[in-house]
Order: C-alpha cells, then structure tokens, then sequence
C-alpha cells in the first residue's frame, strides 16, 4: 500500500514523504523508485510542484492489450468529465481548469519517466500503460466529489 505522510516531521521540508506499508510484514518499506520520489519531493517547492506517482506492481501486470483497453477507457472517462467540467463553468473558471489540466498532464509525463527508470527492459511498456492507467483513474478521482 502506497502511503504520502504529511506534516512538520523532517528538518527539509514539510512536503510528503512516501513509504509502502506491507500488509503481510506490516512494516513499513522504501523501494528505489520512492526513494527517488522523496528526494525529489525534498528538493522542490512542495506549494508548487505537482507530482504523479503510482504504486510499483506486486503481481505480475496484464497483457499488453488488457492494458492499453483499461487506459483507453480511462482515459475516454477523463476526457468526458474534462469535457463536461468546462462546458457548465464560467470563462475564468473554465481557464483555471485547463491550466490545471496542463499541469496534471506535464507531471504525469515527467512522473511516468521517472517509473520507467525503475522497470525491468522487458516490461517497458506494460509498465507504461499500468502508471498512466492507475494515475488516469486517481486523476478521475479528483473529479468525482463533483458529481456525486
């Protein structure tokens, strides 16, 4: 399980800080890939920054064609809150939208480099579309207290 703790608990910054939480061992764990994420984490300015990171695979990930079906769907969803979000807001609204739009989509680019700097060569792109897949489905998550 993927955990971001926050709060006024480390010297450098207040930012998140993430840990995989064992269920079987029930400990706590850090991998290369969020080692990474912490540090960059650390180094940017935590009120600014936008970042997009996914939990590592336990098990092993789909066929290639289940994934790139998932994604596709996902990302049919997205587009049509996206869509329906900018149509029923007013213009200054709607523009803030679309920048923070920009924004989700320029961190997950640079957040699906940073997890594909972790995955085994044979696995490229099947890891590829199981991080835009889940970070697509989060980012869908993020609409949905709209419209529940």
């Amino acid at each position: 399980m993927l955990i971001g703790i926050s709060g006024d608990f480390r010297d450098d910054r207040d930012g998140p800080f993430y840990v995989y939480f064992n269920t079987g061992t029930k400990s706590f764990e850090q991998t290369p890939y969020l080692r990474k994420w912490n540090n960059i984490v650390a180094n940017s300015d935590s009120n600014s920054a936008r970042h997009v990171l996914c939990s590592e695979p336990v098990e092993p990930l789909p066929p290639e064609e289940k994934l790139k079906a998932r994604l596709h769907a996902l990302e049919s969803k997205l587009k049509a809150i996206y869509t329906q979000r900018l149509t029923t807001r007013k213009e200054g609204v709607a523009d803030e939208l679309r920048e923070e739009q920009q924004a989700w989509l320029k961190a997950r680019d640079e957040g699906v480099n940073i997890y594909l700097a972790f995955a085994p060569k044979g696995e490229m792109e099947r890891c590829r579309l199981e991080f835009l897949a889940d970070v697509t489905a989060a980012r869908i998550e993020d609409f949905q207290p709209v419209w529940k």
